[in-house]
C-alpha cells in the first residue's frame, strides 16, 4: 500500500510522500509510516513511531461492502502491538486505520500496489 493522505486529531488531514507505505510479504508487515499524535505510555526506549519490521501475529478477511475487502492485521515490533485495519476497494483504493494501546489512532489513504518478485 503506497500512503497519499494522513489523518489525525493532531494534524487534521495532510498529504504525505509517496515513499511512505505498508508492504506485506508472508507472515511479515513492513510498516514505513509517519507518525504524529499522542502517546498514552511514555517509554524511555527509541520510539519507531510505525516504522518497523514485525510478525504478523493474527490476521482476517471479509467483504463487508459489495466493493471492498476489509483486511485486520495484529502485528508489532518489540513490546508494541498494532491493529492494522485496511478497507481495499475494487478500485484499488484503500483506507487504512492503525490503532494500539499505547498510541492515538491514525489514519491513512492510498493505493494497493504490488511489486514484483525479481
Amino acid at each position: 500500500m503506497n500512503a497519499r493522505t494522513m489523518h489525525s486529531s493532531f494534524v487534521g488531514s495532510k498529504s504525505i510522500d509517496f515513499s511512505y507505505g505498508v508492504t506485506i510479504k508472508g507472515d511479515t508487515i513492513i510498516s514505513n509510516l509517519p507518525y504524529v499524535g499522542k502517546t498514552h505510555n511514555l517509554s524511555y526506549s527509541n520510539d519507531e513511531g510505525l516504522n518497523f519490521v514485525g510478525a504478523i501475529t493474527e490476521y482476517r478477511l471479509d467483504r463487508p461492502k459489495k466493493d471492498a475487502n476489509r483486511v485486520q492485521i495484529v502485528a508489532g515490533s518489540g513490546n508494541n502491538l498494532y491493529l492494522y485495519h485496511f478497507l481495499v476497494y475494487d478500485d484499488g483504493s484503500v483506507n487504512l486505520t492503525v490503532s494500539s494501546r499505547n498510541k492515538e489512532t491514525i489514519g491513512f489513504d492510498g493505493e494497493i500496489t504490488t511489486i514484483k518478485e525479481e
